[in-house]
């Protein structure tokens, strides 16, 4: 069996997915609870849209391996493909629970979010991706944020732009109606 892992992680390596997916497979025909294959069959069949198949396989390695946040981010990234907004929501935070600077996931959660109609619990999970990947230098501008994400990253700084000034229209409300818009000029 190490020579089936072998071969499917050579071909891994060299780009050859289809081959090591292949490999995978053989190998999960006999121990089909192995994680490495399992994940990475997983990860080929959300590359070609069958995202119910990869979340099938990723919740039974979650059921063997509960503290691997990047497994929980595979899984919910999975769902939310899948079109499973609170499964999705779910994982991630239960990925960001074990590992909260992973801003990506953060982002995902809050489109997942989004999808909930849970506009302030998304509003919040934007921000923290924001603001946690920018005190590591990323998403500053088009240079520090990968291409794949920009416009994810230019969607959710609008979105908090304008949740912000939502949220504190909201919140300034009750008290112009109660002192009027004159007596609050220096608070806005």
């Amino acid at each position: 069996m190490e020579a089936i892992r072998s071969t499917a992680r050579q071909h891994a390596q060299q780009g050859e997915s289809n081959a090591a997916e292949k490999s995978f497979l053989s190998l999960l025909e006999r121990r089909p609870q192995d994680v490495e294959a399992l994940r990475f069959v997983a990860d080929c069949q959300s590359a070609r849209g069958e995202h119910e198949a990869a979340v099938g396989r990723l919740q039974v390695v979650v059921k063997m391996i509960r503290n691997d946040p990047a497994l929980w981010v595979q899984l919910a990234s999975a769902q939310l493909a899948a079109e499973d907004f609170s499964a999705a929501a779910t994982s991630f935070r239960h990925g960001l629970s074990l590992a909260p600077r992973m801003f990506v996931a953060r982002l995902q959660l809050g489109m997942a979010l989004e999808q909930l109609g849970q506009a302030h619990e998304a509003l919040k999970a934007y921000f923290m991706a924001i603001e946690s990947a920018r005190a590591l230098g990323r998403w500053q501008d088009d240079a520090t944020t990968a291409p794949r994400l920009r416009d994810a990253v230019k969607y959710a700084i609008n979105y908090v732009n304008k949740g912000r000034r939502q949220l504190f229209r909201g919140v300034l409300d009750p008290l112009r109606e109660r002192y009027g818009s004159d007596e609050l000029v220096r608070v806005e």
